[in-house]
């Protein structure tokens, strides 16, 4: 069986990966705090959706998870979710995907207590026409933020974070996120067939 042309798909590069900065403060070595953690997107995939854990205490909200929801750069089908947070963090979890054609690269992250990241908002790419997309919501909050997004032409292929995480005393795990930069790998498109597979051979980074 012939196997379907990839003349117009699209494939992220897996011989470079690019790091953001570090959005947050440095991770310090305390006993409850698990510092730079690497979460990546399975090979040749990147991020459609950030996913928030969302706490809230005495009226303010803040993350107490990050992670993305990864998939084909050619369709969103069967997606995985990778990084810090979902059901075994602290707090309500939120998917916030791209708009149909878009892809994450990056995020505005937010802080209320200069701290920890407490809010988040998406930035999405669309490959062709070019186009960059900024959510309109905020999750959680914060008025100081900074901007970690991927360089031009490149799309997050994962997430580097860090965080606090201990049990209180009923029992529950409690989380805040300290720190996260992100993995992106450039996309491009196939014009002709390719005579060899090289850019989407597994390679170690």
């Amino acid at each position: 069986m012939l196997a379907a042309s990839l003349v117009g798909k699209l494939y992220v590069k897996t011989t470079e990966v690019l790091l953001t900065e570090r959005s947050g403060l440095p991770c310090t070595s305390a006993a409850t705090n698990y510092c730079d953690r690497t979460y990546m997107c399975p090979l040749g995939q990147t991020a459609y959706a950030l996913v928030y854990n969302l706490k809230e205490e005495n009226g303010h909200k803040f993350l107490s998870g990050l992670g993305l929801v990864c998939s084909d750069p050619n369709a969103l089908d069967q997606p995985e979710t990778v990084g810090a947070g979902g059901d075994a963090f602290a707090g309500e979890v939120v998917k916030d995907y791209c708009p149909v054609g878009y892809m994450v690269a990056g995020a505005e992250f937010h802080t209320a207590d200069q701290l920890n990241l407490t809010g988040a908002r998406r930035v999405c790419r669309r490959y062709h026409p070019y186009d960059e997309h900024r959510g309109a919501t905020l999750f959680g909050e914060g008025f100081d933020f900074s901007s970690n997004v991927c360089a031009d032409h490149h799309w997050v292929t994962g997430v580097k974070m860090s965080f606090e995480r201990k049990q209180t005393a009923a029992g529950r795990i409690d989380t805040r996120v300290l720190n996260a930069r992100f993995y992106c790998g450039e996309m491009r498109q196939y014009l002709v067939e390719p005579e060899r597979d090289d850019e989407r051979t597994p390679q170690a980074h």
